[in-house]
């Protein structure tokens, strides 16, 4: 991935969109075979001016509780599933199905240009960084007089670095709402606990409803927090696939053509260049297509989760101390048992996935490969 950012050309081939710019299609589309009038034709032709998002003009209410997509997402308005009298009546005005004038217009945050874009300047950014630490590092060989010392890694441009910096610079406001619902999970069963105590004893003071009251409260606090976090982590991983596959489309379209031919009948997928082997164009035309059609999906979970992998040490180190607190050592040690077996058991079960998953992925490649070569030979 990282070399489809070098050997730019000055003047580059436009980017061609790799993902339908109308992300917010609403999945209520019927594909059906209706019958168009000229005048609906044209509607749905492409220069069609669509209507402005409905996220652009929403309020903030509207996007605290998620009231905006509601103006599209109207079933009475496409398929007309209001009353029976009321469909029959309005049969000429109810639509069928939705037009491409009825999509609302792509935002630009989402538009695989701009996507491309701030793609390109996240990747230059990174190659100056890379070139700092290794400038750095010919000085300090020229001050101690020594070409022993090896070459860091940082100094080599990297794309996860970059998308991890990228990634924490972009989405830090999502920490703070995985702080509190961290902390409303922890209110929520200390809570639930007293909650349960003021059963058993009389409870003249009303303590009770001041637990159920914390209770709901703190469940409120949960289900906010995990709809937008998931809605601002799930559209920054769509935005960092739509961006991967337009560089990689980019890319490809300044490759030579003959490039696949030569690479598909080297093994192992390596290159021979003036009797040497070569892996700096070793792809093949299967891993392009797998790449950008199965690994840029990634993209989407890996944003998703990500922030786990510092809040849930976190959560799990606050959750050992509540309990100690509470229940004693017993809690301690089982906890303890549930460490010391089941997090290695987790760490044995990923790394044979991702084995699997590489053997799999080298097989897809191998096939769609074989695939393309077919097509290529039956257009002869």
């Amino acid at each position: 991935m990282s070399t489809a950012m070098n050997d730019k050309q000055e003047d580059d081939t436009p980017v061609v969109a790799a993902i339908d710019d109308a992300a917010t299609m609403s999945p209520m589309i019927q594909l059906e075979n209706t019958t168009m009038s000229d005048g609906e034709k044209d509607e749905c032709s492409i220069d069609t001016i669509r209507p402005p998002h409905p996220f652009t003009t929403a309020s903030l209410l509207s996007k605290l509780l998620f009231i905006w997509p509601y103006s599209f997402m109207d079933q009475k308005k496409w398929s007309g599933t209001g009353s029976n009298d009321e469909s029959l009546d309005n049969h000429d005005t109810v639509k069928p199905f939705i037009l491409e004038s009825d999509l609302p217009d792509c935002l630009k945050a989402d538009s695989s240009e701009e996507n491309f874009r701030q793609f390109q300047e996240m990747w230059e950014a990174e190659k100056r960084r890379a070139a700092k630490v290794m400038e750095q590092h010919i000085l300090k060989q020229k001050k101690n007089k020594s070409n022993n010392r090896a070459i860091p890694r940082t100094a080599y441009p990297s794309l996860h670095r970059a998308l991890v910096r990228d990634f924490m610079s972009t989405l830090w406001f999502v920490q703070p709402f995985m702080c509190a619902s961290s902390t409303a999970r922890l209110v929520q069963a200390v809570a639930l606990g007293y909650l349960l105590q003021s059963f058993e004893v009389d409870d003249v003071n009303g303590g009770g409803y001041l637990w159920a009251g914390i209770l709901v409260l703190s469940g409120f606090v949960v289900l906010m927090e995990h709809h937008h976090v998931f809605f601002w982590t799930w559209r920054r991983g769509m935005q960092y696939r739509i961006s991967s596959i337009a560089a990689i489309y980019d890319k490809s379209l300044r490759l030579n053509s003959m490039s696949s031919v030569i690479q598909s009948s080297t093994s192992k997928g390596s290159t021979k260049v003036d009797g040497k082997a070569s892996d700096k164009a070793s792809a093949t035309s299967g891993q392009i297509v797998n790449i950008a059609t199965n690994d840029v999906e990634r993209f989407l979970l890996a944003t998703l989760f990500a922030s786990y992998l510092f809040w849930a040490p976190v959560q799990s180190m606050a959750i050992l101390g509540l309990g100690w607190w509470v229940i004693g050592w017993s809690f301690a040690a089982g906890f303890g048992i549930l460490l010391l077996f089941f997090v290695p058991l987790q760490l044995w079960l990923s790394k044979r996935f991702a084995i699997m998953r590489s053997k799999i992925a080298s097989i897809t490649d191998k096939r769609v490969t074989l695939v393309s070569q077919a097509v290529s030979g039956v257009r002869v």
